[in-house]
Parts: structure tokens; C-alpha cells; sequence
């Protein structure tokens, strides 16, 4: 994250109202695509689908890929004032192009080729300004904006499958500007530093395995159903999302204190599963709940996920553009992956035969409650983890090694008690009150070294022993003095 995105979450909540409208037009403008395809000037294009997916998930990943390589050179895509308007000309011309394939003479394949491409590295830059700009939010402002901006772009999709085509396609090719105009709002007033000034030194971060292994999961679910189920049966389906991401939006508007966006993922995981057993029971007859169900689990999953990564960024310090760019990266593959498979699944349906389409289903079912249950950590709360993606040592000394050259034996533990801290979700007070009881001090002691009361005292003991997953001081020390 930079520097400009860090004074962004002082400036309060009232600034945050037109970024649920900005995230949700966005939202909006990706699901779009499809009005476009289905123009019928375009629609007449031979190969044209064929033609988009390629060129636009092509440079989609392209774009993302080099964000995620330059990260530490970029430094904050806000702070660089013109990128915003640029992504946004990118993508509406690129909607404008594929519009205008199918009604201008000519080479009609090359003009959706070139629109295709401006919209992969359009929707690239503006998901990556989204996410950097909602990641330097504390994660309960985070869970309204992202609850908020799927509802918005749920009921806008809804209206614009309702109006006429030819206003759709304006609205489409427009959305993209009044997204990146709406962005504008809350940086209004920013000096940004341009990317420039003093930085801390760039560090390398473990790979986002468990985020990444959930992601391709429920992406591939829900992408499969959407191609493998005929179109008709999903006209409703934004009811399940629009219902999802309302339910999400009053809860953390009403319980803001108790409402915790990590269970979400106890949300999506049945209505997922409920969605795959539908279908294997009733078949495409049961087309309209089926596709309700799945997309209700995936939007489910996409705001937990995306809330969750903004959290990691937040609370420690994870490169918001490194982070967001190889998630989207496997978001994008995962999609491709569950369209082709539903694709191809749909074509050869007739020759398929029932049990080999049942193990195919349950597979997936295993598939989604395994990688769900690796990534919950033993029903750790994620609110309070890094999901293990911590800075990564280099070299054939661990830093615990080359530190113990240099530090001291206190320095050495609060070195290791801070690891310990990053990799197991404490708070500050949990750390120095994991550092009291690694030295063999009592809770008398605690109590009076950090000047707290004894009921103080005794919760955050008993929350760095829940938090580490402990029942003795052996256990605890153990886990410190394995720091490496």
C-alpha cells in the first residue's frame, strides 16, 4: 500500500459512500460483457466469443502479472493520478469497439480482438485501484463497501437485463468512467507523493498458497455452472447474489461490532454444495434454483475473500497490489477453467453418462470442503491471521541465525515473540503479554510489568493460548523458540 491510501482511512466513513456505488458500477461493467456479446450486430461475428475470452483473459492476466512482478517499483497505482482515468478509457473503448464490430464494415474479428484487449487491461487496472484503495480500510468499513458494491451491481445488472438493449450498450460502455469518476471522490483532497519519497526496503512474502487454493475452488464451481446450465436458467440467478450481499450489508450495518466477515465462508460452503447436489439430483430441470444457489455461494465467497485479503494488507503490512494481483490472476484462470469444462460438459451432455457427470460433481464437493477446511486452520478465526503469508527468508541461513550473530537474548525473544505475533494473528498487547510469559513470568507478574488489571490480564493470556492453539507454557515456548 502506499502512502496516499494510508491517509485515505482517516478521512472517515462519509467519504466511503460513493466507493460502494464506484465498486459496484465496476462489478457491474465485468458482468456486462455479455449484453455486448449478445448484441446481435456482434453476436452474428463468427468466433467472436472465442476471440474475447482469449484476447481479454489473456491481457487481463498480462496486466496483473506485471503489477504483481512490479509492485514494489509501482508503489501505489492511486498516488498516480492519471492511471485511474486511463483504466477507465481502456475499458469503455474497449466496450465501445466490440459494440461497433458488429455494425461497422471491415475486419469485424480484429476490432473485437482490439476491444477485447483494451477491456482485459481496463478491468485489470481498475479491480487493481479498487482493491488498493478498499485495503487500506479497517476490515468492518471494508465489509459494508464490498457487501454494499455487490448489491449495487447486483440490481444494476438486474435492471439492465430488463431495459432496452441499446440503452444497455451505452450504459455499458460508460460504466468504466462513472466507476473511475466516483474513485476520485474520496482522494479528493490527497497531495499524493507520486509513487516517490522514502519507502520501506521491499520485502519478498511466502506465496499466498491457502487464499489462492480457495479462490481457484469456488471460482471453477461457479464458472462451470454458468456455462454448463442453459442461459435461460440463469435469468434469475442474481437473486441468490443480490440476496447474499444484502443479508452481508445489514449485518455489518446492524452488528457492527460482532458481525465477523470470516464466517461468510460458513455461507457460501453449503449453499455451494446444496447448489452441486441439486443438480446432480434433478439435472438441468432444476437449472434456475441450481444457478441461485451457486451464485449466492459464490458472491458469498468473493466478499470473504476479498474483505479477508484487504484485512491481511491492512493489519500487516502485505503488499495490497502483490497480494490482489496474483489472487485475481487465479480467479481469472479458475473462471476460464469452470467455463471451458461447462462448455465442454454441455456439448457432449448426450454422450456423458450419469455416473461419470455424479463423480464429477462430488469430486468437486470434496474438492470445495477440503480446501475450505485447510484454509479455516482448524476453525482459527481468519479475522486474526496472515494466513501464513509472511515475509520470507532468504538464503541458506534462516534469520533467526543471522539475527543471533548480532542480537542479544532479549532481543533474540522479542524478535521471535513479533514472528510469532505476525504469524498467529495477536494484537500488540497479546505480544507483549506472549513475550511476559516466554520470560516465566506468573500473571501477578504480567499484570504488573504492563500495568493491567488481573481480569485484563488473565483474557489476554487466555486469548494467546486460544490464538496458538495451546494448552501449556511448554507448548507456547516451544512454538516461540521454533521461530526460524
Amino acid at each position: 500500500m502506499g502512502a496516499d491510501t494510508k491517509r485515505f482511512s482517516a478521512k472517515g466513513t462519509l467519504a466511503l459512500y460513493p466507493s460502494y456505488v464506484g465498486m459496484g458500477l465496476f462489478l457491474a461493467w465485468t458482468v456486462g460483457n455479455s449484453f455486448v456479446l449478445n448484441f446481435e450486430g456482434t453476436a452474428a461475428i463468427e468466433h467472436a466469443r472465442t476471440v474475447d475470452l482469449l484476447c481479454a483473459m489473456g491481457t487481463n492476466v498480462l496486466a496483473l502479472f506485471v503489477i504483481a512482478c512490479r509492485s514494489n517499483e509501482i508503489g501505489s497505482l492511486l498516488a498516480r493520478r492519471p492511471v485511474p482515468l486511463a483504466a477507465a478509457a481502456c475499458a469503455s473503448l474497449g466496450s465501445a469497439l466490440m459494440v461497433l464490430a458488429g455494425v461497422l464494415p471491415g475486419e469485424a474479428l480484429a476490432v473485437i480482438a482490439a476491444g477485447s484487449c483494451l477491456r482485459g487491461v481496463g478491468s485489470a487496472l481498475l479491480f487493481m485501484l479498487w482493491s488498493e484503495l478498499f485495503s487500506s480500510l479497517p476490515i468492518k468499513q471494508t465489509s459494508i463497501c464490498y457487501s454494499a458494491a455487490y448489491l449495487i451491481s447486483v440490481l444494476l445488472e438486474a435492471g439492465m437485463r430488463s431495459i432496452d438493449a441499446n440503452v444497455t450498450l451505452v450504459l455499458e460502455c460508460f460504466l468504466p468512467l462513472a466507476s473511475a469518476i466516483l474513485m476520485g471522490i474520496p482522494l479528493a483532497g490527497h497531495a499524493p507523493d507520486g509513487g516517490e519519497g522514502e519507502r520501506e526496503p521491499a520485502r519478498a512474502w511466502a506465496f499466498p498458497y491457502r487464499p489462492l487454493a480457495l479462490t481457484m475452488a469456488y471460482t471453477f464451481a461457479a464458472f462451470f455452472f454458468h456455462s454448463a446450465i442453459s442461459s435461460e436458467a440463469g435469468g434469475f440467478s442474481w437473486v441468490g447474489g443480490g440476496a447474499v450481499s444484502a443479508l452481508c450489508l445489514a449485518a455489518s450495518l446492524l452488528f457492527v461490532k460482532r458481525f465477523d466477515a470470516s464466517k461468510l465462508q460458513n455461507v457460501a460452503l453449503p449453499l455451494m454444495i446444496a447448489g452441486i447436489l441439486l443438480w446432480v439430483l434433478l439435472g438441468n430441470e432444476a437449472g434456475s434454483a441450481v444457478m441461485m444457489l451457486t451464485d449466492a455461494g459464490n458472491i458469498a465467497f468473493r466478499i470473504f475473500i476479498l474483505v479477508m485479503i484487504c484485512n491481511i494488507c491492512y493489519r500487516y503490512q502485505v503488499p495490497a497490489l502483490w497480494l490482489f494481483a496474483i489472487v485475481r490472476m487465479a480467479m481469472l484462470v479458475a473462471e476460464a477453467a469452470g467455463v471451458g469444462t461447462g462448455m465442454a460438459l454441455a456439448a457432449n451432455r448426450d454422450a456423458t453418462s450419469d455416473l461419470a457427470v455424479e463423480g464429477f460433481a462430488f469430486a468437486l464437493v470434496l474438492v470445495l470442503a477440503t480446501v475450505s477446511a485447510f484454509a479455516t486452520n482448524a476453525g482459527r478465526n481468519l479475522a486474526d491471521t496472515s494466513w501464513h503469508i509472511v515475509p520470507r527468508e532468504s538464503g541458506r541461513t534462516s534469520r533467526a541465525d543471522q539475527l543471533a550473530q548480532v542480537m542479544g537474548g532479549y532481543e533474540m525473544l522479542v524478535w521471535r515473540c513479533a514472528k510469532v505475533a505476525r504469524l498467529y494473528g495477536l494484537t500488540h498487547r497479546e505480544e507483549e503479554v506472549l513475550g511476559c510469559l516466554t520470560k516465566g513470568m506468573t500473571k501477578t507478574q504480567v499484570q504488573e510489568d504492563l500495568c493491567i488489571s488481573e481480569g485484563t490480564a488473565r483474557t489476554h493470556i487466555q486469548h494467546v493460548y486460544k490464538k496458538l492453539g495451546v494448552h501449556s507454557r511448554e507448548e507456547m515456548i516451544d512454538i516461540v523458540e521454533q521461530v526460524e
